[in-house]
């Protein structure tokens, strides 16, 4: 099963950075961990945008950098043809499927490479293993989010912290499963431990939601 590793820039409000990241944070160690992603991915997953995001930035790479960028597979959320020489696979319908079969085959990680509006999407399918935050220290005050849509609750699991040189902080999240556990116990727990709705409790006969019902339930004799 591969995993599918989100890249996202931020600032320390959450608001998103990735036109302008980053800018005069750059530092060695910044590199050094794009390198280690773009090359431990066996491919890209991109929106349109995305993908022309890369293709305009391409010059300014570094050699083995640049030609790992264009020679990787790019899986392309695209309704319309996209240009060759680039090895762009599109993704025209069904998107949660088709990145949920991906995710199912063997190999290694499909890399999210700061395509935010992307991320948001596939957070909301739960189709995100692994979520790298890379946490710009700037205060904008108003921009766009990663998630300006309501998704439902998730519980996140922060597995690591890397400090850079530039005060930038990159934050590795992942979703907890001891979240889903705690969430699935409480429904069991609650689906067999519920009062029937004609039991009598020491108070008398309660009506099961009334302020009374809890008062009686949280007393003590």
């Amino acid at each position: 099963m591969s995993k599918v590793i989100a890249l996202v820039h931020v600032s320390i409000d959450g608001v998103l950075q990735q036109t302008t990241w980053p800018g005069s944070f750059w530092c060695r160690e910044h590199a050094e961990l794009h390198h280690g992603l773009l090359f431990a991915s066996r491919a890209l997953l991109l929106s349109r945008s995305g993908l022309e995001r890369v293709m305009n930035a391409q010059a300014g790479y570094p050699g083995d950098f640049a030609a790992r960028m264009r020679q990787i597979p790019k899986y392309v959320v695209s309704q319309t043809p996209l240009e060759p020489g680039w090895n762009t696979i599109p993704l025209k319908d069904d998107l949660p499927g088709k990145v949920a079969g991906l995710r199912a085959e063997p190999g290694g990680s499909l890399l999210v490479y700061g395509d935010d509006e992307l991320t948001g999407v596939l957070i909301r399918h739960g189709l995100v293993d692994e979520l790298k935050l890379f946490i710009r220290p700037v205060l904008p005050g108003a921009g766009p989010r990663l998630l300006n849509e309501a998704v439902d609750h998730t519980e996140w699991q922060l597995t690591g912290v890397m400090t850079l040189h530039s005060g930038a902080v990159v934050l590795d999240y992942r979703p907890d499963p001891r979240a889903w556990r705690k969430e699935s116990s409480w429904r069991t727990n609650s689906s067999t431990t519920a009062p029937s709705p004609n039991a009598r409790r020491s108070s008398g006969q309660v009506a099961p939601g009334s302020p009374s019902m809890w008062a009686s339930t949280w007393s003590t004799s």
